[in-house]
């Protein structure tokens, strides 16, 4: 893997930095005090090099995490907006996602999520509709690029609720994977027809055929957001 590609290694002054911030947010954003703490996040965001952990975040933080384990991930940075993959890259951090690369797994997801915006990379890594290995699941995430390329936010809607649909009809399906096609049959049910911007232009004439496209285009190039 490129060395622009991976995690920043963060220094033990770092770390005592990022927790002083984040200590001094949760102090700030106590029930009894509730004082503004914009700069004190600003400052957290660019030590941290991240975005996202705004107030309520914070707010939450102790319902799901800790300060221990939110500086351990936000201190490794952002990934790159647009990393352009290659293939063997992206089967390698597939891999190490699947081999529970924490503090950097976040990390890594974002990476993919950059380069893949369409295939649901949590979800396909850890709720998997069917047993794939790592090449398995690059293979499924190349799918489902073409088909969003192919139709847009319906095409793959209709996709995956195939695959829910397969799950759920197979009477051999885990609990866990029945779990994961109903959840997500439900939110299909609940999605807003997409917007004509979240639908791929129809392709002209002078369009380069697919197979001619270098690899990361439909991604690094396509997403929105």
């Amino acid at each position: 893997m490129r060395s622009e590609l991976k995690p920043r290694k963060p220094s033990p002054r770092l770390i005592k930095k990022l927790t002083d911030l984040a200590n001094a947010i949760l102090d700030a954003i106590d029930e009894d005090k509730n004082e503004d703490c914009t700069l004190l996040l600003l400052e957290f965001a660019a030590s941290s090099g991240t975005s996202g952990y705004d107030r309520d975040y914070f707010k939450f933080l102790h319902a799901h995490s800790s300060v221990e384990e939110l500086v351990q991930i936000a201190s490794r940075g952002a990934p790159p907006d647009s990393p352009d993959l290659e293939g063997p890259e992206a089967i390698e951090i597939i891999g190490l996602i699947l081999d529970d690369a924490w503090p950097e797994t976040d990390y890594y997801l974002k990476l993919l999520e950059n380069e893949f915006p369409h295939a649901s990379i949590t979800d396909l890594i850890f709720w998997p509709h069917k047993d794939m290995d790592r090449h398995g699941i690059y293979e499924e995430i190349q799918t489902r690029e073409a088909i969003w390329q192919a139709g847009g936010d319906s095409a793959i809607d209709n996709y995956v609720r195939e695959l829910c649909q397969s799950v759920l009809s197979n009477p051999d399906s885990p609990i866990s994977r029945q779990y994961w096609a109903q959840s997500t049959l439900s939110s299909l049910e609940k999605k807003p027809a997409p917007p004509m911007s979240a639908r791929p232009e129809a392709k002209t004439e002078t369009d380069a055929p697919a197979e001619s496209q270098p690899f990361g285009f439909h991604s690094s190039r396509m997403k929105p957001n």
